[in-house]
């Protein structure tokens, strides 16, 4: 989730968001951090003694850093992680790798594909026709992207030093179902499950036998239950391969036709700053993440 006022001054005036985006990036992590979350939470963080799930992702973004984490954030580097921890036929096919807009070609491409920022969450172009698409204002886009550190507006520091590009993936299908594994020190606690996202996002959490979660986020529930992954124990499987590393991170994946795909790496779901209803699960969330030792 982005943080809702860049988003709002990017979509009304952009210039003025790269402006503020600027200004703002001389302040201190620790006091940007606190000033986000007391405006978006309605409380201030107990730094010396954070419990629950939310304060938890604020210290981690102050406090914890890793390289690897970096690697992983990057949506064109973490494939090789992909490949060295669980295997290359994971991944999605990479149709191209670009460091500015004039190195695309879309005569070059398929009718259907998927273009990412790979240095920031929410750059996707899903082009399902690329003869209907205004590229001239697509390319403003694309540009637009490559001009921003996202690291900025949210301090998420596995963004920071990502070298901007963008990537090109095949397209695999029609609001394929996003299956997000929660995991805590390697260990997956919870699907986190997205539908919809052509029209109203909807999602669910699930406990790992795929019994309904008694805790929502932000988004609306499902109006039906979503089908269960047939590969849903392979899936628990990779995804307890590829978070061993780390104190949390959500693991993405899609099941197409009975084979999975990794999608990405979250480190920070939702900023730390979506609300749990009921409240008291961001306290069960958060005794579940054992924040790392800091020398």
């Amino acid at each position: 989730m982005r943080n809702r006022f860049h988003k709002l001054i990017d979509k009304k005036y952009p210039w003025k968001g790269r402006f503020i985006r600027r200004m703002t990036s001389v302040i201190p992590d620790k006091q940007y951090v606190s000033w986000q979350y007391k405006r978006h939470m309605g409380e201030e963080i107990n730094w010396d003694n954070p419990t629950n799930f939310n304060e938890k992702m604020q210290w981690l973004k102050v406090n914890w850093r890793d390289t690897l984490a970096t690697k992983c954030a990057d949506k064109y580097s973490v494939r090789e992680y992909i490949k060295n921890t669980i295997g290359e036929q994971y991944l999605t096919k990479l149709l191209g790798v670009y460091n500015n807009v004039d190195e695309i070609n879309v005569n070059d491409l398929p009718e259907k594909f998927v273009l990412k920022g790979t240095h920031g969450s929410g750059m996707n172009v899903i082009c399902t026709d690329k003869h209907s698409v205004d590229w001239g204002y697509k390319r403003k886009t694309l540009n637009g992207w490559l001009k921003t550190n996202y690291y900025y507006g949210t301090r998420e520091w596995v963004y920071k030093d990502i070298t901007p590009r963008i990537i090109c993936e095949e397209y695999l299908g029609d609001n394929p179902v996003d299956y997000k594994l929660y995991c805590f020190g390697g260990e997956p606690k919870y699907w986190f499950v997205v539908t919809d996202r052509s029209s109203e996002v909807r999602a669910d959490y699930f406990e790992l036998n795929w019994k309904k979660a008694p805790f929502r986020w932000i988004y609306p529930p499902n109006i039906t239950t979503p089908k269960r992954p047939e590969k849903s124990e392979e899936m628990i499987d990779l995804a307890r391969k590829l978070s061993k590393p780390f104190p949390f991170v959500r693991v993405d994946f899609y099941e197409i036709d009975g084979k999975i795909f990794f999608g990405e790496l979250t480190f920070f779901h939702g900023n730390g700053l979506g609300k749990y209803m009921p409240t008291e699960y961001n306290e069960i969330l958060g005794q579940m993440l054992t924040l790392p030792k800091i020398d």
